[in-house]
């Protein structure tokens, strides 16, 4: 008992606690624990300098004052100093706020901590910056002026030769990039919105082996008969058969490459469980449905709540599942796949104790402002007191507005991200 209060009383020896059980969960690069460590770090010197209080009786507004201080603090604690002291950058504070974010829930979830501090506070403001989009046009220009045909010697050819390879990887080549910086060692570092056995497709691959190939290409623009529809010079390209294939997988293309995804679905879904875990439930995962018809994953997923439930008799349950679910626009309204999910949920649950959940973790469900919608055992009920069927709304993929006049909607605003959609399914 005297060693807990010692802890109590120690920020810094629950961050070593933390990094510590991080490391156990071999999960995570030494950046990034590094940058966790020295996160904690810096909050415990200030904590201590403060003198707060134990981590149980730490404050928003504790955490309120520390992010004003660092609003205000200069680069470097020590003798490194600049002429002119620059003030910590917006992006930097932001990557504290979430750092700290990150500890207090695993002091929740071990149960050092009542609560997060940081759950009151809204994550620090970033600059938002414009960024220019070249055109297809400006691209070609610069591929004209990158044309070896134009070179007036040997070195500058090799000018124009390498010119031209850098431009054309702008241009989302799969594998290209690593094809041109070879054989220098590489690290790529990607947050994932695509499925976890697919990560050669975020943004298009260009550090990573193409499991596409070009026949694949070809045989798609045939089926869909697109061929008419490109630009005459990628017409003769297809009608040649000269489009040159990207780096597979085993190229020495990528000997000295290596890939680290930092944040994907599965880490969201992590994050959902534990959640539902310290609220005493007892839950389920399923990520089987990833990509299915919505039809079928609602069937599914309601089947294995179901079971869930009649297995745990007496005890709230949570079927908890991520991954992207097709579904086919059906009319003119406004709406996305995950308010769609939960009203098509909503008419299977009416009148059970059931509530569901789902939502796009980028902030923005289909043509809509809104991440996602809930729904329970009184929502079509509700939906039919102010006039609304949900049959009606759903065959115009218009279940934003159904959700909208019952104040069910999920509005967060772009959240910057995106490691694709999640969803709970709970029953008492």
């Amino acid at each position: 008992m005297v060693v807990k209060q010692v802890f109590d009383h120690n920020l810094r020896a629950y961050g070593k606690r933390f990094i510590s059980s991080l490391k156990a969960s071999n999960r995570y690069s030494e950046g990034y624990l590094t940058s966790l460590e020295t996160s904690v770090a810096m909050a415990a010197l200030y904590a201590e300098g403060q003198g707060w209080p134990g981590v149980r009786e730490i404050s928003a507004e504790h955490m309120e004052d520390y992010f004003a201080y660092l609003q205000g603090r200069t680069r470097w604690f020590g003798e490194r100093t600049y002429a002119e002291p620059k003030k910590l950058s917006k992006g930097h504070i932001n990557a504290q706020y979430r750092r700290l974010h990150r500890f207090f829930n695993w002091l929740v979830e071990r149960g050092y901590a009542g609560e997060n501090p940081l759950v009151h506070i809204k994550p620090p403001s970033l600059d938002e910056k414009t960024v220019p989009v070249v055109t297809e046009d400006q691209m070609r220009d610069l591929l004209t002026l990158a044309d070896p045909a134009l070179a007036r010697t040997s070195a500058h050819h090799f000018r124009l030769v390498r010119d031209r390879a850098l431009l054309y990887t702008l241009w989302d080549t799969p594998g290209r990039l690593a094809e041109i910086a070879h054989p220098t060692k590489q690290l790529t570092l990607y947050v994932s919105d695509v499925p976890a056995d697919q990560p050669s497709t975020v943004a298009s691959g260009p550090t990573m082996p193409d499991e596409s190939t070009v026949d694949d290409c070809y045989e798609i623009a045939e089926r869909l008969k697109i061929r008419d529809q490109l630009p005459q010079s990628l017409r003769t390209m297809f009608d040649e058969r000269t489009i040159p294939e990207t780096p597979k997988a085993g190229s020495e293309k990528f000997a000295n490459s290596s890939w680290h995804c930092l944040l994907g679905n599965q880490d969201g879904l992590d994050t959902l469980v534990s959640a539902s875990l310290l609220e005493g439930w007892v839950v389920d995962t399923d990520l089987s449905v990833d990509d299915w018809p919505l039809e079928k994953a609602v069937d599914h997923l309601l089947a294995r709540l179901a079971a869930l439930k009649q297995e745990n008799p007496g005890k709230t349950v949570a079927m908890l599942t991520g991954g992207e679910l097709s579904c086919p626009v059906t009319g003119d309204g406004m709406g996305g796949r995950n308010q769609a999910f939960v009203l098509s949920c909503a008419k299977r649950i009416a009148g059970h104790n059931i509530a569901v959940v789902s939502a796009g973790t980028d902030g923005i469900d289909g043509n809509s402002p809104a991440a996602g919608a809930v729904a329970d055992g009184e929502t079509i009920r509700r939906g039919a007191d102010l006039g609304m069927a949900a049959d009606d709304f759903e065959q115009r993929s218009d279940s934003y507005h159904f959700f909208e006049k019952l104040g069910d909607l999920l509005m967060t605003g772009p959240t910057g991200n995106n490691i694709r959609d999640l969803r709970a399914l709970v029953a008492r």
